[in-house]
């Protein structure tokens, strides 16, 4: 079982040839709306990678709830998943041609939870968690979780507001290079991750094209890069983190999981959107085969 404790939101994207400076208009392309939130995709990337998911967190008594709520709808246990008076949480993506993007969250529903809401878990149970919820609710389920012997994977992103200290009781922290390097205050990535591993967790780093690696300070594995043409990197971190999450809780090994998260985010790449593109293990599994 793997609960996904996070944020929950509907996205509004933006496309144009570029984002627009300072004070500066530009036109773009049709708005399209999706769901969306870094705790929403990972549910959708663990359930599509073929785990059982459970997703806690909260939404408004809105429309956009339902937009928001229709991609787990279905495939993932929403009896944790609170409605408030508070309007859905709403993410604007600016998603510029050759894929890069810039995204402004207006916070809603998910920073209502409390250190109350904290999903319960015992010790067949993986939980997951972001950092797009308040810290004192993000404390209190990781203190919960460690205390049943749940394993707690954390990819605290966006950055923001995270300090080493956060990461004492985390099993497993899932980062990019920037927030690794961030996270630890050092400037490469070795000594980063030996930052990182010294604190407690083992360490994951998603690099882009060059792959993936994970890490606790003695062994070390390695995916390699995938080459796709991309079109939205948007969903790619959350397709990763949800997706290595859902393998581990599944009983793959640390090697299985990282080739097949990394094959997974680069699929990611493909396609518009973020739980819109997030593969299923079909497409996932044809994927890597075909770069055997």
């Amino acid at each position: 079982m793997l609960t996904v404790f996070g944020s929950i939101n509907l996205d509004l994207v933006l496309s144009a040839k570029r984002a627009p400076e300072a004070g500066e208009t530009l036109h773009g392309r049709a708005p399209q709306r999706f769901p969306g939130g870094k705790g929403a995709n990972q549910a959708v990337a663990a359930a599509r990678a073929g785990a059982e998911v459970r997703m806690a967190g909260a939404v408004g008594r809105d429309g956009e709830a339902e937009i928001a709520l229709s991609n787990l709808t279905g495939s993932v246990d929403l009896s944790a998943v609170q409605r408030v008076e508070t309007p859905t949480s709403l993410a604007v993506i600016i998603v510029e041609d050759g894929g890069e993007n810039r995204i402004l969250v207006c916070d809603g529903a998910n920073m209502t939870l409390t250190a109350g809401d904290a999903p319960s878990v015992g010790s067949d149970t993986v939980l997951l968690l972001q950092n797009e919820i308040p810290a004192e609710a993000r404390h209190a389920a990781i203190a919960a979780a460690a205390a049943s012997g749940s394993r707690v994977m954390f990819n605290p992103s966006p950055i923001a507001g995270i300090r080493l200290g956060d990461v004492a009781e985390v099993d497993t922290l899932i980062v990019n290079r920037a927030e690794a390097l961030a996270l630890s205050a050092k400037p490469n990535l070795d000594e980063a991750l030996q930052v990182l591993t010294d604190a407690g967790p083992s360490v994951v780093v998603t690099l882009g094209s060059e792959g993936a690696l994970w890490t606790d300070g003695r062994t070390e594995h390695r995916a390699a890069g995938q080459r796709v043409d991309a079109v939205d990197t948007t969903g790619a971190g959350d397709t990763f983190a949800g997706s290595f999450a859902a393998r581990r809780a599944r009983g793959a090994s640390v090697p299985d999981a990282l080739k097949y998260a990394n094959a997974a985010a680069a699929l990611a790449c493909t396609a518009m959107g973020a739980q819109s593109a997030i593969p299923s293990e079909e497409d996932v599994r044809a994927f890597m085969a075909s770069g055997d």
